[in-house]
């Protein structure tokens, strides 16, 4: 699949992209995908979508780990250090990024959550 005219598209680079992983996936259909192992614990933030009260649950999350809400464009709105039940009850309604980093600063995941 390839896109000729993408000049008057809003997003142009990003449509091109997606053609070109189209396109490749089409090249190589019986080729299967690779599959990372992830040596990283599991860690879940629940429910979602929330209301009020986001659960983080791990059995690896240590006090010096961290929780950061970001909205999609970026911007930082919260940020903690973790606990097993973040409260947000003053965030609007909408879709968020939320990122748990160790000590080190290292990512332990990021989720896409979405406050009703």
């Amino acid at each position: 699949m390839i896109i000729n005219n993408i000049r008057h598209l809003r997003y142009p680079l990003l449509i091109a992209l997606m053609a070109a992983s189209v396109s490749t996936f089409a090249q190589n259909p019986t080729k299967p995908a690779k599959t990372e192992v992830n040596s990283r614990p599991s860690v879940f933030l629940s429910p979602n979508p929330f209301r009020d009260v986001l659960f983080l649950t791990s059995e690896v999350i240590k006090p010096r780990h961290k929780i950061e809400i970001y909205s999609l464009i970026g911007e930082l709105l919260f940020s903690k250090q973790v606990e097993s039940v973040v409260r947000l009850p003053k965030f609007p309604r909408g879709i968020y990024l939320a990122r748990v980093t160790d000590e080190k600063g290292q990512q332990v995941i990021s989720q896409k959550i979405v406050k009703l």
